[in-house]
């Protein structure tokens, strides 16, 4: 997470984001996945990268609404799946960046040895294990984003959306998915409460992206549930309840 962000003008650049994060691993992530993108135009660029003090400097999308702001659902889909088509590729220097198994494995070494959250470990191994099979289905390793999802999506000042916020990550391009899945159901959480409606709703959602990217819905599932899994541990990781309807739901999505 970012520690501190100032918004300013640069002389040489206009409108800027002044980026200073907490730990010097997630700045240096941040930079290394925008450099591996380069001058992609669906992400926001990076001007600078200071190393000492953590800190980024990049363009600034005005107005900066995030994609959530967009009131029809077919049109959030379609912004983000026009965003994601022919996104991912293969970095220059892989070596550079964690793998999407090693979050999942990580996540899981860390609840083992929490007694406390006993159920959360068996949720997690259960994706671990679920996370393993995709792998094995889809070992192509690509740069990935690793947090996209639609807070991370802004509308610039040209009436176009752009990413910001990489955190690199290597996988294949349907672990890109379920972030955004993730952040969908929540938004529908804070409209009605109806659980079947839920399943009904992400169901369709994910029907949709399996007719439109031709990955098997099943496989659009099974991730969805490892990220909620994994959300869940994080949120251990920061001190912070897990959500265990997130993963209920998502046992009920399988």
């Amino acid at each position: 997470m970012a520690n501190k962000i100032y918004y300013t003008k640069s002389a040489m650049y206009g409108d800027v984001v002044l980026k200073q994060h907490s730990t010097g691993y997630a700045a240096a992530a941040e930079a290394k996945a925008l450099r591996e993108y380069g001058n992609c135009h669906k992400f926001c660029k990076l001007y600078e990268y200071d190393t000492e003090n953590h800190t980024l400097l990049l363009e600034r999308m005005i107005p900066g609404t995030p994609l959530k702001h967009e009131a029809a659902s077919e049109k959030r889909l379609d912004v983000f799946l026009s965003l994601y088509k022919d996104l991912h590729k293969k970095p220059e220097n892989p070596s550079k960046f964690p793998t999407y198994v090693q979050w999942v494995q990580n996540a899981s070494a860390y609840l083992q040895g929490k007694p406390d959250h006993k159920n959360i470990y068996e949720y997690m191994l259960k994706a671990s294990d679920i996370c393993s099979e995709l792998v094995a289905r889809y070992p192509v390793q690509f740069l990935l984003h690793g947090d996209f999802h639609f807070d991370n999506i802004l509308l610039d000042k040209g009436g176009d959306y752009k990413i910001i916020d990489p955190k690199g990550v290597l996988g294949h391009p349907l672990f890109d998915l379920p972030r955004y899945l993730l952040n969908e159901y929540w938004l529908m959480c804070r409209t009605t409460n109806d659980a079947a409606e839920h399943l009904k709703i992400m169901s369709h959602i994910i029907n949709y992206f399996a007719s439109t990217l031709s990955i098997p819905q099943d496989d659009i599932r099974k991730s969805y549930y490892v990220e909620a899994a994994m959300a869940n541990s994080w949120l251990i990781e920061d001190g912070r309840q897990p959500m265990m309807d997130d993963i209920y739901f998502a046992l009920r999505l399988l």
